[in-house]
Order: structure tokens, then sequence, then C-alpha cells
């Protein structure tokens, strides 16, 4: 028998099936022979140029400081001195954070500069009394009150104290403190 005999003696839609699935096959094929190769020096100039853009980090925290001390302004004259006497009274706990002694802690971001690699964390600190907030600002090594900064992470500080350690995630916001 010859193979034009046999191909007729075979279902029709077994043959639609065998059809369907060789120009699958075909069409899958030649997507994959044909495929554009990408221009690795296009990548790695692309990545060059990236690392040519240096910032100081010194100017990048001096203009955070000082952006954020121009907001605190703008809404200080915003809501006028009656506001400001009220807000500083009934000023509540902030909202999530970290208790480090008289403290209570939120990081906000880490500053990672490319050059050289150093790691600044900027954090919202009240005073857990007078109830004052302010932006600080820490590296690895320097203090906090009784606690000593051991660890800057993408996205948490370790403190040191003695034998404890307290991590301060950023952005903590699941955590929910009481007054």
């Amino acid at each position: 028998m010859s193979w034009l005999t046999r191909i007729r003696h075979i279902d029709r839609t077994a043959l639609l099936v065998a059809g369907v699935f060789a120009v699958l096959c075909l069409i899958d094929f030649s997507q994959r022979l044909w495929v554009p190769g990408t221009d690795a020096n296009a990548v790695a100039n692309e990545l060059a140029a990236a690392s040519n853009v240096k910032v100081s980090d010194v100017q990048v925290v001096d203009g955070l400081t000082a952006w954020m001390n121009q907001r605190r302004e703008e809404r200080q004259a915003a809501a006028g001195p009656e506001a400001t006497d009220n807000a500083s009274k009934q000023k509540p706990l902030l909202e999530g954070g970290v208790d480090l002694g008289p403290l209570r802690v939120r990081l906000r971001a880490i500053l990672i500069t490319s050059d050289s690699g150093k790691q600044v964390a900027i954090m919202e600190a009240q005073d857990n009394t007078e109830r004052d907030v302010e932006f600080i600002e820490r590296t690895l090594g320097e203090k906090l009150g009784d606690y000593t900064v051991s660890a800057v992470r993408v996205n948490e500080i370790v403190f040191q104290h003695g034998d404890d350690s307290v991590t301060v995630p950023i952005f903590d916001y699941q955590r929910k403190v009481e007054d």
C-alpha cells in the first residue's frame, strides 16, 4: 500500500487536527528561529550612562531637609497661629512606629549613594512626653538616645542597645501602638 492510499483511509478529523498541529509547529519554529538579537552594546551603554549620574549625598540630604522645612513652614502659615497652638497641645503619638526609650521612631526613607555606598536613614522621631515630632537622619554607628545604629538596610534600620536589638521597618503602618 502506498502512503497516498493510507492517507485516504485516515479519518478526515484526524487529518485536520494533524494539519493544524503542523502549522502551529511551523509558526512556533519560525518565531523562535527569527528572533531579532538584542544589541548587547546598547544595554551596556545605557547602564554606563546611568552610572555616570552622580549626586553628592550631602547635596541630596540637604535638599531634602530644606524641602521638608519649607513644607512645614507652608503648612504652619496656612493653618495660622491659633491652629499651631491647639495642634501642639493635642498632638497624638505617631501611629505605628517603634518606641526607643523616650522616643517613638518611624523610618521614612533610606538614601544610598551610588558612588560611595553611604546609607542615610531619614526618620520621624516623636518625644513621648512632649509629643514634638522632628525629622532626623542617622548613618551607621550614630546614636539615637541610648541606641546605636548597627545596620541600615534597604527597607529597615537596626538599633542596638547592649544585647537588645530593635528593628524599625520602613513605613510601618501595620503596627498600631496605643497612646
